[in-house]
């Protein structure tokens, strides 16, 4: 099951690729470099069918979750209509950005 999970995630996130157009940005990077931190992000904007990746090439390597509570973290928070640039650390501790 273990190796099930990045596949699948893999080829979710393939198949969100190539049914939009994928914008990479350039701009994202600057959260993660003033922290000396190495990830990505991906958002997929649905309502004008934009993928945003910031680090395309980690995007594509599956990796398992570290923490599985960040996920319905953000989906509860998306679902709250929450606009305020949010983060979450490996450790439960939130951000405001």
């Amino acid at each position: 099951m273990k190796r099930a999970i990045p596949f699948l995630s893999a080829l979710l996130i393939a198949g969100a690729v190539s049914a939009v157009e994928t914008k990479q940005e350039t701009g994202w990077g600057r959260f993660f470099e003033s922290r000396k931190l190495t990830g990505t992000m991906v958002v997929l904007d649905e309502t004008k069918g934009v993928l945003h990746v910031w680090n395309p090439k980690r995007a594509e390597t599956p990796f398992s979750p570290a923490s599985t509570f960040k996920i319905p973290n953000a989906l509860i928070a998306l679902d709250a209509k929450l606009r305020i640039p949010v983060a979450l650390d490996c450790l439960g501790a939130m951000g405001v950005y």
